[in-house]
């Protein structure tokens, strides 16, 4: 979880990212 909220700098858009496939990577 902390990579994804790194990687994408805002909780939400960590979370979602997991949920999803990483649509904005």
């Amino acid at each position: 979880m902390a990579d994804a909220i790194g990687a994408t700098g805002t909780v939400q858009t960590g979370n979602q990212r997991k949920t999803k496939s990483a649509p904005e990577l």
